[in-house]
């Protein structure tokens, strides 16, 4: 089995998704709609850590991985 191996910006995903969510919290706060600033900030979150992960590279290589007969 090969180990896989992860560049930096896979690691930075996860903060990138963190960074979206307090964000949408404390623009929810802000606008008096908390539940929805979190709410947006996570869809945004994730949205953004599939881009980062896909520039990183990782998604492309989980999917040609899966196409590799063993």
């Amino acid at each position: 089995m090969k180990k896989k191996k992860h560049t930096h910006a896979y690691g930075y995903s996860g903060m990138l998704f963190a960074g979206c969510v307090v964000l949408g919290l404390g623009i929810g706060m802000l606008c008096g709609r908390t539940g929805a600033g979190v709410l947006i900030g996570v869809g945004v979150g994730f949205i953004g850590m599939g881009i980062s992960r896909m520039f990183s590279g990782v998604v492309s290589r989980a999917f040609k991985d899966e196409d590799e007969p063993e």
